[in-house]
């Protein structure tokens, strides 16, 4: 839980090198390696939210509000879902806003 807590005050941003469209309502996403992936409604308002300007916290109040869900649920399809998104090199977590990272 505190890790969680910990994470809502993170920034995320689209990694670079990725081209991407929103296609009626869901995101297509082409990476670096040739991969494909398509994020559902939900999904696409994480991707969309992911400006490295704006917190986790808000992102997840953001859910609530456009799909009308309590804070619970979506702060945990927002855990669930930015690891992945991590893991798949997506996107970048950082500490501050706009925070430079070292390559």
């Amino acid at each position: 839980m505190e890790k969680d807590l910990t994470l809502l005050e993170k920034y995320i941003s689209r990694a670079d090198a990725l081209s991407w469209r929103i296609i009626d309502g869901e995101t297509v996403i082409l990476s670096e390696g040739k991969y494909l992936h398509i994020l559902n409604r939900l999904a696409t308002q994480i991707w969309e939210s992911a400006d490295g300007k704006t917190r986790l916290r808000d992102i997840v109040s953001r859910i609530c509000e456009r799909f009308e869900v309590d804070w619970d649920t979506a702060q945990h399809d927002v855990m669930i879902f930015i690891p992945q998104l991590q893991t798949k090199e997506l996107i970048i977590i950082t500490q501050d806003k706009d925070e430079e990272l070292d390559g």
